[in-house]
């Protein structure tokens, strides 16, 4: 596949008849080394670049919305190719220093290593897949299919043409003595709502930060034979370049209804969506929406990587490395406001304050500068602007919500 630009492009069928212009674009998605993989899986768009990241989308309304970025992991910045295995695994194709890695994102380690010398060569990747059914004696019960993988690696090295092929086992087992849960301290809690059961019990959603940039959407079931609940994580959300310091997370209101409308009319989609805000180093400000009607309790496709839909979606962030006024700053201006963190995050939604403030958001940050800042997110255009800043005294750890 050829190099794309710096950007990624939407063009539907319609406008290619009736205008040469994209839909919609998102410039420097991968960086400046450009966009090196594109491709559609599932209904969800994936891309990849030379930034040692990939991530996913999906078209909506003629735009562009992205659900999901993730990075590889250290080290690997040159991402060339995306694949998918008839198991549902993941396999991401790159280059690490000299060598070529094949990295299994189910299975969290590099399943091949080839030295080839590098990224700047031409090469091919073909993946072959056998299923074979075993049946047992009770067969009328349950089969089971197993995935044997076998590749094959071309490419060409000091102008010789050279083959590597390689056989994966089907499954390689491992003793988890315990899942993990953040790779660093966690730092932050906020409880985001409250899913019921089929059997009727009470299953708390919550979200932690950590210094390990993540964000982790966790689910907490209370089962009727245990006096504690089982904890497991849902979805891992990656975007923070610094720690995570402070979460908060506000319920949208819901749409207004006539006077013969009963409340029940709304769906459930517009009761289980929340505004999740987080804050953390590097004067770094993130919004998600997290959609609790696509969390399954009574399934075990809710935990782990086994989701199909994403419950976490990235809508904007603010970031002063990203001000419109960044050109008239001075240099050292810019390095000390890119030292801030937000300590500590109270929201509330617009309503409160205003009834015809539907898609407006306030959120109000304790920053390690001596400021309350306080900044408002629009859920339509998807900007989150500074509204204002009062100084205080001394550094300030955290603040506290009012309602009244």
């Amino acid at each position: 596949m050829t190099q794309f630009d710096q950007w990624v492009n939407l063009i539907s069928i319609h406008q290619i008849f009736q205008s040469t212009g994209p839909v919609h674009s998102f410039p420097l998605i991968h960086g400046k080394a450009g966009v090196s993989y594109l491709c559609f899986h599932n209904n969800t768009m994936y891309s990849a670049g030379r930034d040692g990241v990939y991530r996913q989308l999906r078209v909506q309304n003629n735009t562009l919305e992205v659900i999901d970025t993730k990075k590889v992991f250290k080290g690997l910045d040159w991402v060339e190719r995306l694949l998918f295995s008839d198991g549902g695994d993941l396999l991401i194709a790159g280059f690490h220093s000299a060598y070529f890695v094949l990295w299994s994102v189910q299975r969290n380690e590099v399943l091949w290593r080839v030295k080839c010398g590098g990224a700047h060569r031409v090469w091919d990747l073909t993946l072959q897949q056998s299923v074979h059914k075993l049946l047992s004696l009770l067969w009328s019960l349950y089969c089971r299919c197993f995935h044997i993988w076998s590749s094959c690696l071309s490419f060409i090295k000091d102008s010789t043409i050279c083959m590597h092929k390689m056989a994966f086992p089907s499954e390689v087992k491992k003793a988890v003595l315990k899942p993990g849960f953040h790779g660093r301290e966690a730092t932050c809690i906020c409880h985001i709502g409250s899913l019921v059961g089929q059997q009727g019990d009470i299953n708390d959603v919550f979200a932690t930060g950590s210094e390990d940039t993540n964000i982790k959407l966790m689910i907490c079931i209370h089962l009727s034979n245990r006096s504690t609940g089982a904890t497991s994580s849902i979805f891992t959300a990656h975007g923070h370049i610094s720690s995570v310091r402070a979460l908060s997370a506000t319920r949208p209101p819901l749409p207004k209804l006539q006077s013969s409308e009963q409340i029940n009319t709304h769906t459930p989609s517009e009761r289980t969506y929340h505004v999740l805000f987080s804050g953390g180093g590097r004067a770094s400000l993130k919004c998600w929406r997290v959609d609790l009607s696509l969390i399954d309790v009574d399934s075990d496709s809710c935990h782990g990587d086994k989701m199909t839909c994403s419950p976490m979606v990235f809508l904007g962030e603010y970031s002063f490395r990203f001000s419109n006024h960044r050109r008239r700053r001075k240099k050292h201006d810019l390095q000390s406001l890119s030292e801030i963190r937000f300590m500590s995050l109270t929201s509330l939604s617009g309503t409160e304050l205003i009834d015809t403030c539907q898609s407006l958001y306030f959120v109000m940050a304790a920053c390690s500068d001596g400021f309350v800042r306080i900044f408002s997110f629009d859920e339509r255009p998807k900007q989150v602007l500074t509204s204002g800043s009062v100084p205080v005294p001394q550094t300030l750890c955290s603040n506290g919500q009012s309602r009244d």
